[in-house]
Formats: structure tokens, C-alpha cells, sequence
């Protein structure tokens, strides 16, 4: 027994077993790699990065919602929803960071204007 009283190892019988999904992380990862390549192909060259910026936001925002949603657990040692979603997270905002905020300015008055 430990000082808490719980048997070293008893919360793994009692445990829910971990939804898995395998090849999800690298499909996310093959999405968004061709979502941002079809935006460098769309839009002009400085709003690039902005655009990056807010699709991988957004992404982030989608798969961290549906792993709450899913009640997917963090493993150790695996690659799951929310590491997937926390690197897409740091990856918009370093895309971001790195865009001027007069290139995400007009990047919404060029999307505003083409529609």
C-alpha cells in the first residue's frame, strides 16, 4: 500500500482502455501539409504565412475539440489527438509571429475584396 491507500498498480485493471487511432496523427499532418500548399498556390506570396497561420489554428482548434470530444486520453510514450493538435497550435502561431500584422491585415481585406 502507499501512503494515498491504492494498491501500486490497481488503477490500471480498473481503467477505461484508450481510444486508439493509429495513422491519425500523420493523415493531420498530410492535411494540413496540402491545405497550406494549396494556399501558397491561391493567394499571394506575403499573405502566405498569415494564411498558414489561421488554418492551422483552426486545425488545431477542430482536433483538439474532437479529442475532448472523444475523451481521448494522453498515453506516454505515443503520438495522439492532443499532441497533434498542441504542434498545429505552435505552428500557427509561430507562422503568425512571424507574419507582419499588416500582412494579416490585408490578407482579410484581400479575402473581403475577392468574394
Amino acid at each position: 500500500m502507499s501512503s494515498f491507500g491504492i494498491r501500486p498498480g490497481s488503477h490500471r485493471a480498473n481503467s477505461v482502455r484508450p481510444a486508439r487511432f493509429p495513422l491519425a496523427p500523420y493523415a493531420l499532418v498530410a492535411f494540413a501539409a496540402v491545405a497550406v500548399f494549396a494556399l501558397a498556390q491561391m493567394l499571394p506570396r506575403e499573405f502566405v504565412l498569415p494564411a498558414a497561420s489561421v488554418v492551422l489554428l483552426a486545425a488545431a482548434g477542430a482536433i483538439a475539440l474532437a479529442a475532448s470530444l472523444l475523451r481521448v486520453r494522453v498515453m506516454r510514450g505515443e503520438i495522439g489527438l492532443w499532441d497533434t493538435a498542441g504542434a498545429y497550435a505552435l505552428f500557427g502561431f509561430a507562422a503568425g509571429m512571424m507574419s507582419g500584422s499588416q500582412n494579416i491585415i490585408g490578407l482579410f481585406g484581400h479575402l473581403a475584396t475577392n468574394n
